[in-house]
């Protein structure tokens, strides 16, 4: 799964059938991203569609992407790089697929936003079905200390703490149709929403659901975990 962060405007909550773009008419490869800190038990990689991951090394030989294993070449920008988080325990013993509950946000992968906001947008990569579901296994934490080690209660936020995130809103095509987008690449295009819809190639992301976070109550925050595991927010519905 492909994580990408970045700042966004207030966007009206709900179900988008559509790719992503902000009200004020922003898609994402126009957008600043969010600046990797640091994460444990993870792997990276990079893909040139969205459905077909390769280059990819989670301890398999012969198999470094570009850039090596610094996770921030892979975690910067929308570019079909990519990081992938696993899901542990926190004393690092893998956490096996179906056991329930959530994992701690000190042990995903932190992004500094560069500065405060009130939304953040994640745009996964899914890679195998069932779909969507893939582009839900995730939790998603908010905080303005990267350095926080407590957990908020959902009922009392508090911004040196770690904040549960809720989705508000959801595109369902991802943020683009096109297999040939490449992200940063594409960003001084004219015809750039035009572009990202064209599917006539085939499609590209409409698998991966781009999802749009926030706090309650309006309170703003600088740092982002995503930690492999979900909390229950989105629930079955």
């Amino acid at each position: 799964m492909c994580l990408s962060l970045l700042r966004t405007m207030r966007p009206r909550d709900g179900v988008i059938d559509d790719i992503f773009q902000t009200r004020d008419g922003l898609y994402a490869p126009q957008l600043g991203f969010g600046r990797y800190l640091r994460g444990v038990n993870g792997c990276i990689g990079f893909t040139h569609t969205p459905t077909i991951l390769e280059g990819y090394t989670c301890g398999m030989p012969g198999t470094n992407p570009p850039g090596g294993n610094d996770p921030r070449f892979h975690a910067d920008s929308l570019d079909w790089y990519w990081t992938q988080i696993f899901r542990t325990r926190p004393d690092g013993s893998w956490v096996e697929d179906g056991e329930g509950g959530h994992y701690e946000p000190t042990r995903g992968r932190i992004y500094d936003l560069g500065g405060e906001a009130n939304r953040v947008v994640l745009f996964p990569i899914t890679d195998h079905p069932p779909l969507p579901c893939e582009a839900f296994e995730y939790s998603v934490w908010l905080s303005n200390n990267a350095d926080a080690t407590r957990v908020a209660s959902p009922d009392a936020p508090d911004p040196m703490a770690w904040n549960p995130a809720r989705l508000i809103r959801a595109y369902t095509q991802g943020w683009t149709r096109n297999p040939r987008a490449r992200g940063v690449a594409d960003r001084e295009r004219p015809d750039l929403g035009a572009f990202l819809r064209d599917h006539s190639g085939g499609e590209a992301v409409a698998d991966a659901v781009t999802t749009v976070w926030a706090l309650p109550c309006g309170l703003s925050f600088r740092y982002v975990s995503i930690q492999a595991g979900n909390y229950g927010n989105p629930g079955p519905a």
